[in-house]
C-alpha cells in the first residue's frame, strides 16, 4: 500500500516545513495527485486519518485531494484524449500508439494551511 508512503512523505514534509515557519497548529494540507499515480483518495485518506493522528501538529488536520484526470496528447495529430491507463493507449482521431503525457501524473504537496 504505497498510499501509507505518500502520507507518511507528506506528513513530514509538511512537518519540516511547518516548524521552520514556527507554525504549531496544520489545519489542512492540500494535495494535486494524477490519476496515472495509481494513489487511491479513499486509502490515502485513511492512512492520513491513521498518521495524522500520532503528530500533536495535524491533530483536527483535514486532508484535500485534488485528483487530475489523464490527459495525453498524440505525437502524429496533436488531439489531446483522456484515457483510464496507459497500457494500450492509442489516439482516438488516427490511431497512433504514440503520444505524450499532458496530465494526470501530478504528485505534489499543492499548499497547507495553519494556525
Amino acid at each position: 500500500m504505497h498510499e501509507t508512503s505518500l502520507i507518511e512523505f507528506t506528513l513530514n514534509a509538511v512537518e519540516s516545513r511547518a516548524l521552520s515557519m514556527d507554525i504549531g497548529k496544520v489545519t489542512a494540507i492540500h494535495l494535486v495527485i494524477g490519476d496515472l499515480r495509481g494513489a487511491l483518495p479513499d486509502l490515502m485518506e485513511r492512512a492520513f486519518v491513521f498518521l495524522s493522528g500520532k503528530r500533536p501538529l495535524f491533530h483536527g488536520c483535514r486532508l484535500d485531494i485534488k485528483t487530475v484526470p489523464a490527459v495525453l496528447r498524440c505525437r502524429n495529430c496533436r488531439k489531446e484524449y483522456g484515457i483510464e491507463h496507459l497500457y494500450g493507449a492509442k489516439c482516438p482521431e488516427c490511431g497512433s500508439p504514440e503520444y505524450e503525457i499532458v496530465s494526470g501524473n501530478e504528485l505534489l504537496i499543492a499548499s497547507f494551511d495553519a494556525e
